[in-house]
């Protein structure tokens, strides 16, 4: 039951044109009337002034608001929070997006000492276990060179 003012030439059920109506068909059926989820509110506190006080008596929470009504607008809520969540899932692969480019790790190669078998960083030529001279002979790098 949401106030919407009911427009001429609308598939909706049938009225008068000064009534307001829960139209909750689609905005196609509605032509003239455009949906905000801005929009849907609770009336909390009625004026004194006011005569059949409920959400559709207004169009817009602002309307309710001049006339001295008390809203909860849980329309603003929802789509400023659908906007916060579109935003950071944007942001967040955007920065992992940069991150991954401009800081490329290396994959750290790392050799096996063929003497203790412990592994050492690949430019290393001496072992920090055993400390014995490690040197790399062109053959076999293949063999020695093992990625983490």
């Amino acid at each position: 039951a949401y106030g919407v003012p009911r427009s001429s030439g609308s598939s909706c059920p049938s009225s008068s044109s000064s009534e307001l109506y829960p139209c909750v068909c689609p905005c196609r059926h509605c032509p003239n009337v455009h949906y905000y989820s801005a929009n849907y509110y609770w009336v909390v506190w009625c004026p004194t002034s006011a005569t059949g006080c409920t959400s559709e008596t207004w169009e817009t929470w602002k309307q309710a608001r001049e006339d001295g009504a008390v809203t909860i607008n849980y329309g603003l809520f929802v789509e400023n929070a659908m906007t916060f969540l579109i935003n950071a899932i944007f942001l967040f692969f955007a920065v992992k997006k940069v991150f991954e480019v401009v800081f490329k790790r290396n994959v750290l190669v790392k050799k096996q000492c063929p003497y203790c078998k412990e592994f050492v960083k690949g430019d290393a030529t001496r072992c920090k276990y055993c400390h014995s001279d490690i040197e790399c002979p062109p053959s076999s790098r293949g063999f020695w060179m093992t990625p983490v």
